[in-house]
């Protein structure tokens, strides 16, 4: 089914250009076409970009721009405005205020370090641990600038943070725009420095309650101050928890390869972080809410389709538009080929809307054997803005598909024409915004400067009282008078005087996980701990009472905690009981060695001097192969990298996912041999693959050795059906469900057979019952029925049918392997099938 739309205007393009957004692509020019330029020129204070000068100041202290951003035309220049920007964030947080516009103008100007030129040269070559040429200086600034660890973030972020350009976020507005979308709770999951919001068309600005997420700690610092009204969240997005009442997703979340496992709620989908992204956000949209996401083909054109499957459960496509591959080669450095996909949750018990999107085909191109590509885009040749083709993965020679630019269309315009075939006004969810659930400001931090875990109390600004509930907010009820809601005043005042301990406690740990001083801390602990204890008691005083059971006698010691119950709900309590030493008998405490002793040490971060290295660190942090982690940790590329490892890899053809040699080469065996055989005859690269197999195949398992029980799951109905023709003389059709493990025959062909029945059933339990009983492994049992004196029918179980039906049971097994094996080509082919699908390897 086709989504036809009534298109007459270009209205929502003249909302956004209202606003001075400018929708043609790449206006801005690229470092690589302006070679001449000179490195590191920056905009400065006294030569602001024009951008920035004409943009009228906002009430709001959000940043939002009308038009792309003025970014220094080299590849040094950019990095040098990273760093500047970087050292201008630290110190207005130094300073402990917000950013002032023209600051924020600069701190805009961050990009990050995923573009392939800042990614290579900005970070040492770990081959001999030094900078390129040309670029010590940078390096050296950076490397100066931020803590080892931040670097370390810095370093692995190169493979995800690649810089939209601003005329395709523009576009995004654009479409969700016309989809209906008139504000609401935003989520930018994956925001970098939240470009999608800082490019918010301005009839949003005033209407909509703003969530970013940002796993790395510089590009989230600074997020921060350019959205200091928005709830922006350093953390992993896996770990995130976000209420389910979004209007609207939107982004362009990190692509790569890696499976995320850190979400309990998604870890057996076995999801790649993109994929994982797009579910979890559409997860927590409200129904009728919208997401637009830009994502990798592979969302879209994998043939395993486990993942649309996923999402077309609660949510339709509305619409997707395929981009040709460099798009983003000019201002990230990539020629990733990628999709914008648009997605609508449906309410409950509404039906899709009819768009067939789940599936991928196969698709004919000249010269080639057919590529896989998603029936969308097959059925909707205008929304690919280029041509299918088949080219060079970034795994080697390998073919595959790509969608190269059609140079018979400008790609702005042709964007803008794909727009136009999206639907319009379907965004028809809740647009209100939830209300606050905290002062504006209020961060939900803990004093040590860590964020806050789910259930965690903490005290505002306003020395409100706080609890972190579905990752907002909320302010803890106290009572204050008899009959109020709440928690008591005396339990409030415990939680109060709990909370710094706790985040002391925490913030020595945190300094000693990184080899530095934590005397300050421990003498603040003690002084802490001191106040509390002489206010309240011990932490972990206990009071004992003792019931009696009135009838047994039993004696019961009941155990109260009344210093710590309050403060259970919070996921840190046990880590502040666990501070002091109590004795129970004595009723007295003393301070255990968190006061005054180093009790954690971080892991020693493993050198990593090879491709070898960094795989064995790949595998410690996440249990599989992550090509384009290991690239980061050598700063190669990941073409580069697979040939360092060789040999210590395997890709497999099912999966098309990298395995180690151990891994691989390890199962079974069988019948990943026979699927590298069918490979390598389309695709040569896969011969490696069999000639290592071929070596480790294991000895076949003679038929004498094997054991063929009727109703074995390996063995094929057809088998099965001429046990019922030459055995039982009776021909019938055998069906096998191998999930539900369940077998069916056509039973009416037993009922009037008297022969067959007296030999292979009994007069109550025809041969049918028997044979059905011994494929789905069931033991019979017959039951007499008689009807008692009040009407109700009793049944009672006949020993003597029931014993005879089981002699019969066991006579048809016993024949069943007596004559399975019979026939020497029967036997071969179940050897065969046994050795390759089910034997031990």
């Amino acid at each position: 089914m086709y989504l036809e739309n009534s298109v007459s205007s270009d209205a929502p393009f003249a909302a956004v250009a209202a606003t001075g957004a400018q929708f043609d692509m790449f206006e801005a020019q690229s470092p690589a076409q302006n070679k001449d330029s000179a490195a590191g020129t920056v905009p400065t204070d006294d030569n602001p970009p024009a951008a920035v000068a004409a943009q009228p100041l906002s009430t709001q202290r959000n940043f939002y721009r009308t038009a792309a951003r003025a970014l220094a035309p080299t590849w040094q220049g950019r990095a040098v405005a990273n760093i500047e920007a970087i050292m201008l964030a630290d110190q207005i947080i130094a300073e402990g205020r917000e950013a002032t516009r023209d600051e924020q103008s600069k701190l805009a100007l961050f990009t990050g370090f995923g573009a392939s030129e800042l990614a290579n040269k900005c970070f040492r070559d770990p081959k001999n641990n030094e900078f390129r040429q040309g670029w010590e200086g940078i390096g050296a600034s950076l490397e100066g600038l931020v803590s080892k660890d931040d670097h370390s973030s810095l370093a692995r972020s190169t493979q995800y943070a690649h810089y939209t350009p601003e005329s395709l976020v523009h576009a995004i507005w654009v479409a969700v725009t016309r989809m209906g979308f008139k504000g609401g709770n935003v989520l930018e999951p994956g925001m970098g420095t939240g470009l999608f919001l800082t490019h918010m068309p301005k009839q949003f600005q005033d209407r909509t309650r703003l969530t970013g997420i940002e796993a790395d700690p510089v590009t989230g610092r600074i997020a921060k101050l350019l959205h200091p009204d928005a709830d922006v969240r350093i953390e992993d997005f896996g770990l995130t928890r976000i209420p389910d009442d979004y209007s609207l997703a939107i982004g362009n979340p990190p692509f790569s390869a890696r499976v995320v496992r850190s979400d309990a709620a998604y870890r057996r989908m076995g999801l790649l972080l993109h994929d994982f992204f797009i579910v979890k956000a559409i997860d927590h949209l409200r129904p009728g809410g919208i997401a637009a996401f830009i994502t990798s083909q592979g969302t879209m054109d994998k043939r395993n389709s486990r993942v649309r499957h996923q999402i077309a459960q609660t949510a339709d496509l509305v619409g997707a538009i395929r981009l040709p591959e460099g798009t983003f080669k000019d201002t990230a450095g990539t020629d990733v080929g990628v999709d914008i996909l648009f997605f609508r949750r449906r309410f409950e018990g509404e039906d899709s809307n009819g768009v067939e999107w789940v599936e991928a085909r196969g698709a004919s191109t000249p010269g080639h054997e057919e590529i896989s590509i998603n029936e969308y885009f097959l059925n909707r040749p205008e929304m690919v803005l280029g041509v299918h083709a088949v080219g060079r993965g970034i795994y080697g020679p390998k073919l595959t598909y790509v969608c190269k630019p059609d140079r018979t269309r400008p790609l702005g315009a042709a964007l803008k024409a794909a727009i136009l075939n999206l639907p319009e006004d379907i965004c028809d969810c809740d647009s209100s915004v939830s209300p606050l659930t905290a002062p504006v400001g209020t961060e939900i931090e803990s004093n040590d400067n860590n964020r806050l875990r789910e259930g965690s109390y903490f005290v505002s600004e306003a020395d409100v009282l706080m609890q972190v509930i579905d990752g907002r907010a909320h302010v803890v009820p106290v009572k204050q008078a008899r009959g109020d809601a709440g928690i008591f005043q005396k339990h409030a005042k415990l939680i109060r005087a709990l909370i710094p301990i706790r985040d002391a406690v925490r913030s020595i740990l945190s300094l000693q996980e990184r080899f530095e001083s934590s005397i300050e801390e421990q003498i603040n602990l003690n002084e802490l701990y001191d106040q509390f204890v002489e206010k309240h008691g011990f932490i972990n005083h206990t009071d004992i009472h003792v019931q009696v059971d009135e009838v047994t006698g039993e004696r019961k010691e009941l155990h109260r905690q009344p210093n710590l119950a309050p403060f259970r709900d919070d996921p840190d309590c046990w880590l502040v009981a666990s501070i002091e030493e109590y004795d129970l008998e004595a009723q007295s405490a003393r301070k255990g060695l968190v006061f005054d002793k180093t009790v954690i040490a971080r892991e020693i971060e493993p050198e990593i001097q090879s491709a070898a290295d960094a795989l064995a660190r790949c595998l410690h942090e996440f249990g599989k192969v992550d090509v384009a982690y290991i690239a980061g940790l050598l700063n190669k590329s990941e073409a580069e990298t697979l040939i360092e490892l060789d040999a210590a890899l395997y890709l497999d053809p099912e999966t098309h996912a990298w395995q180690t040699q151990d891994e691989y080469l390890s199962g079974n065996v069988r019948q990943k041999l026979q699927l590298a055989i069918a490979a390598a005859e389309t695709d040569q690269n896969y011969a490696r693959n069999v000639e290592a197999l071929e070596q480790v195949q294991p000895t076949d398992i003679p038929p004498s050795d094997i054991t063929a029980r009727l109703g074995a799951p390996w063995i094929p109905t057809t088998v099965i059906e001429k046990f019922a023709e030459e055995v039982i003389e009776v021909a019938t059709r055998v069906r096998h469900v191998p999930k539900a493990a369940s077998w069916t025959i056509d039973e009416y062909r037993f009922k009037y057979t008297t022969a067959v029945n007296a030999k292979w059933g009994t007069m109550r339990y025809d041969a049918g019952k028997v044979l059905l009983d011994a494929l789905n492994s069931r033991i019979p049992a017959i039951y007499d029925e008689a009807v008692d004196v009040n009407g109700r029918v009793i049944r009672e179980l006949n020993a003597k049918e029931t014993e005879a039906a089981k002699e019969k049971l066991q006579s048809m097994k016993l024949a069943f392997e007596d004559w399975v094996w019979r026939d020497g080509t029967r036997a071969d082919e179940l050897a065969r099938l046994y050795n390759d699908g089910v034997a031990p390897v």
